[in-house]
């Protein structure tokens, strides 16, 4: 439990330092009238031993809350902040605090629910959540939330009406559909289940609970090539809830390196190099000894052309731990890059003897035995790591194109068939296929992945090649 205390503004290195020493000798001093009429700051009992990076971020936020302790927005944020960084006990009495100056602010109530049930008191974040739903019925996150609570609960006609109301009250946006394809799967109701699922991804294409349900409902109705499809495009599906506007800017308060890492990470995925730079300089600070970090700004680097760059985080990667087989990965990546082929494949080599069951060691080394033209040794350690990782289309693809630099369509076209399979919605490995088929003399095969592609790419100009093209063997 945190402490819940009137302050004066505290300085930012007393708060870092020494909180218990600080307020033990202010515990008895008068606080300003004016600030005797507003609730306590909220903080941690253990503030000094959380990590640095969290500690420093929490202590300027606790400070500017005292600068305006009957603001209700700044408990709130100070709420938003400890929620951010798990610490729910925090949450919970910020938000109450900001509930208590605010009553009539929803966020503040809705906050405070999610915060209740973090902590562990499912019936209390029910009674609140119903509070909220009935004092502020236009609310469709607290709608949409209750929903996800009474299914969870098993309460499925309860839950059918809240996320009816989340969707009448935003039409917008796919959790309401969500949640209704997932109430009409637990009631054996298929065909709606498979409406709201393909409304909800009309709205999110990528939602993977929605291809999930719309998976579980193909399966259900029989059709077996489509609920693979989606079953496959729902792996690792997890629950969305909708968003409101403070949990839109809740992450933004998530200082700890882990995620930190991650955020990096998805930035650099859609392709944001420099700010997943600026995101790993801000960790290294903190951490300069994390190796994960290390080895993620080294990939920056190398995103950004700039493989000298990555090569001094890697060695000093290497030197904290010279086993680390991501590391190693990366190294040889990094020398390929640098066209030291021989230091490439020394790396490469290590990493796959470091970590022999990890899929990624043998495509690095396929990827440096490509480049120095030992074509077969690199479909091998490519087909070891397809192997190890069936489920992955670009190791399928890539073996599947080396097999076609090699002349052996048949295997070429195996692999392709398992890249198609495992990513069914990627137009270019269909008409890899299809070129395959038509090369093998396949024309059946090819119209019918030609036609598969036309579906999910209407108007790609490479789609209408390749059917001139088919079309033109076929009336050979």
């Amino acid at each position: 439990m945190g402490r819940v205390l009137v302050l004066a503004a505290i300085p930012l290195a007393v708060l870092a330092v020494g909180v218990a020493f600080y307020l033990q000798v202010n515990r008895n001093t008068s606080p300003d009238s004016s600030v005797s009429q507003a609730p306590g700051i909220v903080i941690p009992d253990d503030l000094a031993e959380i990590d640095p990076q969290i500690r420093t971020y929490i202590s300027e936020q606790i400070e500017l809350a005292q600068e305006g302790p009957s603001d209700a927005m700044r408990h709130a944020t100070l709420g938003l902040v400890y929620a951010a960084n798990a610490l729910w006990t925090e949450s919970k009495d910020s938000f109450r605090n900001a509930s208590s100056l605010a009553p009539d602010n929803v966020l503040a109530k809705y906050h405070l629910a999610i915060a209740t049930l973090k902590c562990g008191d499912e019936d209390e974040a029910f009674k609140m959540l119903r509070e909220v739903t009935e004092a502020h019925p236009d609310f469709a996150p607290a709608h949409h939330r209750l929903g996800v609570m009474l299914l969870e609960s098993g309460l499925v006609a309860e839950a059918e009406v809240a996320m009816q109301n989340a969707v009448r009250l935003a039409p917008e946006k796919p959790e309401g559909y969500v949640g209704i394809a997932d109430v009409a799967v637990r009631q054996r109701e298929y065909e709606r289940a498979v409406q709201a699922a393909t409304k909800a991804l009309e709205l999110r294409p990528n939602d993977r609970m929605a291809h999930y349900l719309l998976g579980m409902s193909y399966r259900a109705l029989g059709q077996r090539d489509d609920a693979m499809r989606e079953l496959k495009l729902g792996t690792d599906a997890k629950r969305r809830f909708m968003a409101d506007e403070w949990s839109r800017v809740k992450n933004r308060h998530n200082k700890g390196v882990a995620f930190q890492i991650r955020l990096a990470q998805r930035l650099l995925q859609r392709g944001k190099a420099q700010q997943a730079r600026q995101v790993l300089d801000t960790v290294l600070h903190w951490r300069p000894d994390n190796v994960e970090a290390l080895n993620d700004i080294s990939v920056v680097h190398m995103k950004l052309k700039e493989p000298e760059e990555a090569l001094v985080f890697l060695q000093q990667a290497l030197g904290i731990d010279e086993a680390n087989a991501a590391t190693n990965i990366n190294l040889a990546a990094c020398f390929l890059d640098l066209g030291r082929l021989d230091d490439a494949f020394a790396y490469a080599n290590k990493a796959v003897e470091l970590a022999p069951t990890v899929s990624q060691a043998h495509v690095t080394k396929a990827n440096v035995l490509l480049r120095m033209q030992r074509r077969e040794e690199a479909a091998d350690a490519l087909k070891t790591a397809s192997q190890l990782d069936p489920q992955n289309a670009a190791v399928a693809m890539s073996l599947a194109r080396t097999y076609i630099s090699l002349g052996r369509l048949v295997e070429a076209r195996q692999y392709c068939e398992v890249a198609v399979e495992q990513s069914p919605v990627s137009v270019q490995a269909r008409l890899t296929l299809c070129e395959l088929c038509l090369h093998l003399g396949d024309l059946d095969c090819a119209a019918t992945v030609l036609s598969e592609a036309r579906r999910l790419a209407p108007h790609n100009q490479q789609v209408d090649a390749m059917s001139e093209r088919l079309e033109s063997m076929m009336n050979r």
